[in-house]
C-alpha cells in the first residue's frame, strides 16, 4: 500500500519495530527515487514503536513525497512530521558515544576543524542490527561529550554509504574554498535494492558548512578494483608531494593510489599483509627516545605493521603486531587535522541495549610508538581529556574484601591498582559480570579469557562507563575493551584481596555535566 505524504516540517518520523520482519520503503519526488530503507513491520497488529527515526525531509517541505511499501495502513498512519529530531531516551554511557537509537558501527570521517571533533559513522537509523549503511553524524568539544546531528549521507542508487575518511582541503584542490571539507567513502553497489548489478566504487562528497551537510561530487570516482574493495583512507605526503589514498581489496590485499590534486588516482602498489582484513590506515609515529619517524600500516581488527613509506609503496620492517587484546574494538581510525597529536577511535561490538540502539565508541587514545625488546610497539594511552572529565582522587587501601562502588551509584568512573613491593598472592575484582584477577606472584592478569602479563608496581587502569570497560597497562602497550553487562546501568565493583597482597586504589569519578545529551558547549 502506497501513501502521499504533503511535507509540511522538517522530519519524518518513521516508527522502529526492532527485530520485526523487514520491508523495503522507497520515497519518490516527481517521478524520481529520493530513497530507499527498510523497516520491520509487525506481525500481530501495530502496537507503540520501540523508537522513532526521523528522516530528513526538509528538502521536500511544500511539496509532496509518496511512500512506496508492503506495509499495513495502520503502520502509515503512524508516520508523524516534526520539526525537531525525537529525544534522547534510555540509558547512555556518560564517556563513550553511542548513537540516539539504531545501530553504529565502524567510525568514519574523523577531522578537527574550528574546534570541534566530527564523528561520522557507519549507521542504521532503523533498526538496532546491521542494514542499510548511512553516514551519522555527531560532535564534541573534548572527544567525550556528543551532540548527535542531522544523518549526512543517505543510501542512494550507487550503494549503501561504506566507510571512509575525511580532510580539509587545504590547497583548495576542488575550488570550494580552503576551509571545504573532503569527505571519501566506498558506494557499495549491490547492498540495496537501488543499486543491483553496481560495483563497489570509491567517491567524494564535500561540505562547505564546517561539516554539518555533506554533498556528494559525481565528478569523483575510482573505479572497481576487486569485488568488495572499500574504506579509503586519504592524506598528503609532503615528502612526496601527493595526496596518497590507502584502500582495501580483498582477502589481505590492500592498494596505495596516487594523486596529485584529489581528482585523478593511480595504482601505485598492491600490498598483502599478513591476516589484516579492511579499514586501513596509513600515518606516520616519532618513536620515543630516538630521531625520525616509522610509518604503522593499520587494519580493522587492530593489527598492525611498522614500517617505510615513500608516497608510492609501504613497506613493513617487522611482523604483524596486534594493539588489542580481545575481539570488542575494531575498525579504529585516526583524526585528522589534530597537529603532532595522532588520535584514535574504535568502534565497539557491544550487544543491544534498552531495544534502542546497538554499538558504541571507545574512549580516545593517543597513539605512540616504542621499542620494547627491540620491536617497535604502539601505546594506545588514554587521551588527556579523559583525564579533565574526572574529579580529584579518592584514595583506598585494601587487605582483605570490600566494596569499592555499590551498584547503581555511578556511570562513569576510573579506578588506578598499585600493589605494595614485596606483596604476593592474588586480587580480584568483580566489576559487573566481569571477574578481573591479577596474580601478583605469576605477573599476570585474567580478564574473562584474556590473559596479559602486568607489572604490580606500574599498575593498571580501569575506566568503566555503564556496561563497558576499558583496560590499560604495561605502560600503555595492552589495551582491552571488554562488555561487562548486558543493561547500561551503573555497575558495583568488589574488591578481594589476599592478606599478604595489600593493592592501592586511586577513584576518580566522571564530572556531572548539565545537559542530559551530555554536551553543553554550543553548536559548530
Amino acid at each position: 500500500m502506497d501513501r502521499t505524504i504533503q511535507i509540511i516540517k522538517k522530519y519524518l518520523w518513521f516508527p522502529i519495530y526492532t527485530g520485526a520482519k523487514q520491508t523495503v520503503i522507497e520515497l519518490w519526488s516527481q517521478g524520481e527515487k529520493v530513497a530507499e530503507f527498510k523497516i520491520g513491520v509487525p506481525e500481530d497488529g501495530i502496537p507503540e514503536p520501540d523508537y522513532w527515526a526521523p528522516f530528513l525531509a526538509e528538502k521536500w517541505r511544500g511539496s509532496d513525497l509518496h511512500a512506496r511499501g508492503d506495509v499495513p495502513a495502520a503502520l502509515w498512519e503512524q508516520i508523524r512530521q516534526e520539526d525537531a529530531r525525537p529525544k534522547r531516551e534510555g540509558v547512555h554511557p556518560q564517556l563513550h558515544f553511542t548513537p540516539d537509537a539504531g545501530w553504529i558501527n565502524d567510525p568514519n570521517g574523523l577531522v578537527f576543524h574550528g574546534g570541534w571533533y566530527h564523528l561520522y559513522f557507519q549507521y542504521n537509523p532503523y533498526d538496532t542490527s546491521w542494514n542499510d549503511c548511512h553516514w551519522g553524524h555527531a560532535v564534541s568539544r573534548d572527544l567525550l561529550h556528543w551532540e548527535q546531528k542531522d544523518t549526512v549521507l543517505y543510501p542512494d542508487g550507487d550503494g549503501t554509504v561504506y566507510s571512509g575518511c575525511g580532510l580539509v582541503d587545504r590547497r583548495n584542490e576542488w575550488g570550494l574554498g580552503q576551509d571545504a571539507l573532503l569527505f571519501f567513502y566506498t558506494s557499495a553497489g549491490g547492498e540495496n535494492r537501488w543499486s543491483q548489478g553496481k560495483p563497489y566504487t570509491q567517491c567524494m562528497a564535500y561540505s562547505v558548512d564546517g561539516g554539518n551537510t555533506l554533498r556528494r561530487e559525481p565528478a569523483m570516482r575510482i573505479p572497481n578494483y576487486a569485488k568488495g574493495n572499500r574504506d579509503p583512507k586519504v592524506f598528503y605526503h609532503e615528502d612526496s608531494k601527493a595526496y596518497c589514498m590507502a584502500l582495501y581489496f580483498d582477502g589481505n590485499r590492500f592498494g596505495i593510489f596516487r594523486s596529485p590534486d584529489l581528482h585523478t588516482w593511480q595504482l601505485s602498489q598492491e600490498i598483502t599483509l599478513e591476516t589484516a582484513w579492511e579499514c586501513p590506515d596509513l600515518f606516520p609515529l616519532p618513536v620515543e627516545g630516538e630521531d625520525g619517524e616509522k610509518w604503522v600500516f593499520w587494519s580493522a581488527d587492530g593489527f598492525y605493521f611498522v614500517g617505510d613509506f615513500d608516497g608510492y609503496g609501504f613497506y613493513p620492517q617487522q611482523v604483524k603486531k596486534s594493539a588489542y587484546l580481545g575481539t570488542v574494538p575494531y575498525a579504529a581510525q585516526t583524526y585528522w587535522g589534530t597537529g603532532e597529536r595522532r588520535i584514535s577511535l574504535a568502534w565497539l561490538r557491544t550487544r543491544p541495549q534498552q531495544k534502542r540502539y546497538t554499538g558504541a565508541m571507545s574512549l580516545p587514545h593517543d597513539l605512540c610508538l616504542c621499542r620494547r625488546d627491540g620491536e617497535y610497539r604502539l601505546r594506545l594511552i588514554p587521551s588527556e581529556e579523559i583525564e579533565a572529565s574526572l574529579q580529584p582522587a579518592e584514595t583506598y587501601e585494601f587487605t582483605s574484601s570490600g566494596v569499592l562502588l555499590r551498584q547503581g551509584e555511578e556511570l562513569a568512573w576510573q579506578i588506578k591498582l598499585r600493589w605494595r613491593p614485596g606483596a604476593v598472592g592474588a586480587t580480584e575484582l568483580k566489576v559487573g559480570e566481569a571477574l578481573i584477577r591479577f596474580d601478583v606472584n605469576e605477573k599476570e592478569a585474567m580478564v574473562g579469557e584474556e590473559r596479559f602479563a602486568f607489572s604490580e608496581q606500574e599498575g593498571v587502569r580501569l575506566i568503566v562507563d555503564g556496561n563497558i570497560l576499558e583496560l590499560s597497562a604495561d605502560h600503555d602497550l595492552i589495551y582491552l575493551a571488554a562488555e561487562i553487562a548486558q543493561d547500561m546501568e551503573p555497575v558495583g565493583v568488589r574488591i578481594q584481596t589476599d592478606p599478604a597482597c595489600p593493592v592501592n586504589i586511586e577513584l576518580r569519578r566522571s564530572k556531572t555535566h548539565g545537559k542530559e545529551d551530555g554536551i553543553d558547549n554550543g553548536n559548530p
